[in-house]
Order: structure tokens, then C-alpha cells, then sequence
């Protein structure tokens, strides 16, 4: 008593939190979470039974990678009539946002984008500003996930005060490559660039990176420290660093590092070259530079 729903649902949500996190060692722990979701689904209040909702809905996400179309298409479908049924909410957009992203993952690009098209649709009406915000991420995220075989739009201006031009880049490979200096993992792949760069530069292999700091200073510390030395596109504008980064919003880019390979036609390959993968990519368009070695022997 005297307890608001909002307030019982935050404790079940961190119930909830604890739950899962145990379940993941504990087959009883497990059970128990199962239990709890399953009496949620049985309250009276829709509030609570859309917590519920919203749980099962996450565990059916999870197998998305090993579904039918058919199973990926209704899936999509109940998405978004759950989110029809009660109005687009920070829950439903999580929800929604979530399944586009493992239709991605399971390489379902184009029923990911529809997906991303009809949630920044309903985004675009929301009654939270905050929501309406994420509109335009939506519709960008749309476009990422259409871009493989087609071409990539970049424009900007560059770390040295010019504008990119990025037709002079056609009829090379170019790895666009979006990161920060605080990102470990973007960080931990830039001795594989720099070695990829050795190999193939005078082969027509070329970097540009999107820079995502908040400020010059972490930036140019960091491309200092490691002597970087291809273009890096980095906004002026203050409200435009960082997430807000005009190509970080045009493809609808939450998360780095994301790396996107170009080829000499100027048409996507992959949306995540790095690694063994880039490695591969670049043998496989540009050639072994075992190859090239023994011809110029």
C-alpha cells in the first residue's frame, strides 16, 4: 500500500537483474526466474504483465539467429502490434531495437531495416521528446543495415580543417573505420590496420576513420601518442562530436567499433572488417602480398 506501479516496477525490474544473473550458473536459479515471469504474466495490473511480455519476448530474440523467415517475419509482426497495442515506450523501443539488431547479426538486413523503418515511423510520433529523438538514429540504422553491395555516402571535414573528398577515394579499398580514443577494442585493432596499411597502401588500400571523442583534446592525444596517419573525419561543432557525429547518426551507428569495408566500385562488402576478417577481405580484393612479392621478384 501506497506504492506507486512505478515504483513496483523498478523493484521487479532489479529483481529481476539479480535473477538473471544467477540463472546464468543456476539451473535452480533459472527455474525460479521462469516462475516469476510466468506469475507476472498472470497479474491483474497491465503493467506488470507487460514486464513479463516484455521478458519472453527478449528470450524469443535470443533464438532469432536459428528461426525461420517465417518464424523472423511473425516475430516482427508481434513486435510491432505490442507496440501499436499501448504506444511506442522506452520498453517497446528497446524491444524493437533489439530484434533489429540480432536480424542484423543473423544477416537479415533487409527485414532489419523494414524493421528499423516502422519503428523510427512510430518514433516519429512518440509523446517523450526523448523518444521522438531517436528517430533519425532509426531511419540512419535503416540505411546501415541496407548498405552491404551498395554504395556508402561519406562527407564531413577532415581533423585538418578541410573537406573529405570522398570521390578521389574511387577505385581504391577503403576501411571506414568508427572509434574513439576510449574504446578498448578500436584501440586493440589499430596495430592490424597500421599493418594491413603497410602491406597494401601502394596497392590502392586506403583508411578513413570517423572519429567519435567528445573533445580535439583525447582525440589528438591519442593520433599522437600513436602516430596515426590516415584521414579521420572530426565535427567542428561541439553538439556534432561524439554519438552525435553527422555519419555516426546518417548510418544510425550506437555502437564502435564498426568497421565498414569499401571496394574499388565504391560498394559495400562488410560491415565488420577487422581482424582475420579484414585480412581476408583485403587478400581477396586487392591480392596476396605473398603474390605481389614473388611477381616483383
Amino acid at each position: 500500500e501506497g506504492v506507486t506501479i512505478a515504483e513496483q516496477q523498478r523493484a521487479i525490474g532489479q529483481q529481476m537483474s539479480a535473477m538473471q544473473f544467477l540463472a546464468s550458473a543456476d539451473p535452480d536459479a533459472k527455474s525460479e526466474l521462469t516462475h516469476l515471469i510466468e506469475s507476472l504474466a498472470q497479474d491483474d495490473r497491465p503493467e506488470i504483465r507487460g514486464i513479463a511480455i516484455a521478458e519472453k519476448f527478449k528470450a524469443e530474440i535470443s533464438g532469432v539467429r536459428d528461426a525461420s523467415p517465417e518464424q523472423r517475419e511473425s516475430l516482427v509482426e508481434r513486435c510491432l502490434g505490442m507496440i501499436d497495442e499501448s504506444g511506442i515506450t522506452p520498453t517497446g523501443y528497446s524491444i524493437a531495437n533489439m530484434l533489429a539488431k540480432s536480424l542484423e547479426a543473423a544477416g537479415d538486413s533487409e527485414l532489419a531495416a523494414s524493421l528499423y523503418d516502422e519503428l523510427a515511423t512510430r518514433l516519429a510520433t512518440a509523446d517523450d521528446e526523448r523518444l521522438r529523438g531517436l528517430a533519425t538514429k532509426a531511419t540512419g540504422s535503416a540505411r546501415r543495415a541496407r548498405l552491404m553491395g551498395n554504395e556508402m555516402e561519406l562527407l564531413g571535414m577532415t581533423a585538418d580543417g578541410e573537406m573529405l573528398d570522398w570521390s578521389s577515394y574511387r577505385g581504391k579499398v577503403v576501411l571506414v573505420d568508427y572509434w574513439a580514443s576510449w574504446c578498448g577494442p578500436c584501440r586493440g585493432e589499430v596495430p592490424n590496420m597500421k599493418r594491413n596499411l603497410e602491406i597494401y597502401r601502394d596497392r590502392g588500400f586506403a583508411i578513413i576513420g570517423i572519429n567519435m571523442d567528445r573533445t580535439r583534446d583525447a582525440y589528438d592525444k591519442y593520433v599522437a601518442d600513436e602516430e596515426i596517419s590516415w584521414v579521420n573525419l572530426f565535427p567542428g561543432d561541439d553538439e556534432l562530436k561524439g554519438w552525435d557525429h553527422p555519419m555516426a547518426v546518417h548510418y544510425g551507428v550506437g555502437a564502435i567499433p564498426t568497421a565498414i569495408l569499401v571496394d574499388r566500385d565504391g560498394k559495400v562488402v562488410s560491415l565488420s572488417a577487422r581482424g582475420a576478417r579484414l585480412d581476408a577481405l583485403l587478400e581477396e580484393l586487392i591480392g596476396s602480398a605473398e603474390a605481389e612479392s614473388d611477381t616483383e621478384n
